[in-house]
């Protein structure tokens, strides 16, 4: 199963991602090879962008899904992700400020 690990190192300002995958005792087997994204320019005649990553369907699912829980279990708050909870929340605090305001 691949899986994606996060963690910050506070004491090299950085995060770090790893790629990996795992057997059924969720064991690591395999590691992505470490690589440094590098920008280019983008010639004005390129019609089409060529994708970053590349993974099979399953593989995509299962990177961005893992990739979604590690930064999550990092404290990383995907203010998209989580609408139910942030339209809760907003409710609550408008029910408090017409209490405040209307005297109820």
């Amino acid at each position: 199963m691949l899986k994606v690990l996060v963690d910050k190192s506070p004491s090299h300002a950085a995060v770090y991602i790893y790629i990996v995958e795992t057997d059924v005792n969720d064991r690591i087997i395999k590691q992505a090879k470490p690589l440094n994204i590098e920008m280019r320019d983008i010639p004005e005649e390129m019609i089409e962008l060529t994708p970053t990553f590349k993974f099979p369907l399953s593989k995509g699912f299962s990177f961005l899904e893992g990739l979604s829980k590690a930064l999550q279990e990092i404290g990383f708050r995907d203010k998209v992700s989580n609408k139910d909870g942030e339209i809760k929340r907003l409710e609550a605090h408008l029910e408090d400020m017409r209490t405040l305001v209307f005297r109820k």
